[in-house]
């Protein structure tokens, strides 16, 4: 069931980018470590299980999501993640498949997509990691996938998304708490420079 604006189911970035994020379009959420970018996106995921949505989580690090997402199975907006039979996360560590999540694309039967830090990719095919992702988005853009393209901190100009996204929400730390940034948003260039705070620390894990 494709919708024609996503949400991330936290309402300070809901409101952030509101009215919400275009169907088919590729948002880059970038920041350092530990400002929330995982919960972020499983909390895109989980919101479009809510709303009946064919969701996927791509991961391209080593690291198995399945263990992160055990020490957050206390938080309410990601209870659907741990209520579902249905398969939606994926590792890809090989370039050879990506074939493979091109054809799930392809197939017609998915709505939301999380791509979590790609530029790992470069370290073990560093000639062709790019040209997969522009690829891979761009089929993503044709049916209609809303996708959220994950990554370190690079700064709005030199990272990733500055050259494959339709826009850029940048997270950093202020305070004690994580605060969020539009950097880049081409559906509507006057929201950049738009920026929420969490209201207590931690709030946006919970």
């Amino acid at each position: 069931m494709k919708r024609e604006l996503s949400c991330f189911g936290i309402a300070a970035l809901d409101e952030l980018v509101g009215p919400g994020i275009p169907r088919g379009s590729v948002i880059n959420i970038t920041g350092p470590p530990g400002t929330g970018k995982t919960n972020i996106s499983l909390s895109f995921i989980s919101g479009g299980l809510e709303s009946g949505e064919a969701v996927l989580h791509v991961s391209f690090t080593s690291v198995p999501l399945v263990n992160i997402i055990k020490d957050l199975k206390d938080i309410e907006r990601l209870r659907p993640l741990f209520s579902t039979d249905e398969p939606m996360i994926m590792d890809l560590l090989d370039l050879r498949r990506s074939e493979l999540l091109i054809g799930i694309i392809k197939d017609g039967s998915l709505d939301r997509l999380v791509l979590d830090h790609p530029e790992a990719m470069a370290f073990r095919n560093a000639g062709s990691w790019f040209a997969m992702l522009e690829e891979l988005l761009g089929v993503a853009r044709s049916h209609g996938v809303t996708t959220l393209l994950v990554d370190y901190d690079r700064g709005p100009q030199s990272g990733v998304g500055m050259y494959v996204s339709d826009g850029i929400v940048s997270l950093f730390r202020e305070g004690g708490r994580t605060a969020a940034r539009i950097d880049k948003w081409d559906m509507d260039p006057e929201l950049v420079g738009r920026v929420v705070r969490e209201e207590v620390p931690g709030a946006w894990r919970k």
